[in-house]
């Protein structure tokens, strides 16, 4: 409750261990949840799952997928993501398990055409132009072992992100609720990550029904909508408290 910002330890060893070793997605939700009751501010966290300090995530597991999940998650969890260099290239070097010096080897070439450059490239701009990323709340919709679908809400913009880390199997979700109005939602990244189109039809209480739909293997899908605002908005605290501000 300082009002410094911290590096996100507990996320971080959370991230490696769901996108790495491959544990259940519910280590990760009650890491947020735990998190985001014990801090004022949840989304000044500094959030990583690779760094200076540790081997490096394809060095654990040598999953291209998964780095790209993993970087798709960061940067649409709350919080403020930070992505080591070369992981958009997937540098590695696994001599010594990759721990230091071999997780920050050099890095003799630069591509801008490889899928984790383009989804970071995606996600940061999304981040820019949708509050929900940086400043919302932030909601679990739907969870098993390898899917995790999650909410981020700033006033009427709202992101919903759907991760299936299973690399064989896809998932049939039904009964997903979710802040999106009423309507049809291409994925944002354009299934540069085997997304799905989302349907919405409308509810009440923030909670308008999706249609059935199936998330494929290794996918991660984002759905979102950006309203402009015509008054001021202001939000604060992790309670969801927000303030109307003219």
């Amino acid at each position: 409750r300082s009002g410094i910002s911290e590096l996100d330890f507990a996320v971080n060893g959370a991230m490696r261990d769901v996108f790495a070793s491959n544990n259940n997605f519910s280590e990760l939700d009650n890491v947020i949840t735990t998190e985001n009751s014990n801090f004022t501010w949840p989304n000044d966290l500094v959030t990583f799952f690779d760094s200076h300090d540790e081997s490096r995530l394809l060095t654990m597991n040598n999953n291209q997928n998964r780095l790209q999940e993993a970087m798709a998650f960061l940067i649409t969890c709350r919080g403020i993501p930070i992505i080591l260099y070369g992981d958009e290239q997937y540098l590695h070097n696994d001599t010594n398990s990759g721990n230091d010096p071999y997780n920050r080897v050099w890095m003799s070439s630069f591509s801008t055409i490889t899928a984790a450059y383009k989804l970071i490239s995606k996600l940061a701009g999304l981040r820019q132009s949708n509050d929900a990323l940086g400043y919302g709340t932030w909601r679990q919709r739907w969870i098993n072992n390898d899917v995790y679908i999650y909410e981020r809400q700033f006033f009427n913009d709202v992101v919903l992100v759907a991760i299936n880390k299973n690399d064989t199997t896809a998932q049939s979700i039904s009964g997903l609720d979710t802040s999106l109005p009423a309507g049809t939602y291409a994925d944002y990244l354009g299934a540069l990550q085997s997304g799905a189109s989302l349907t919405v039809t409308s509810g009440g209480g923030g909670n308008n029904p999706a249609n059935k739909l199936s998330l494929p293997a290794h996918s991660v899908s984002v759905w979102q909508v950006n309203n402009a605002a015509t008054t001021p908005e202001v939000g604060r605290d992790r309670k969801s408290t927000r303030l109307n501000s003219s």
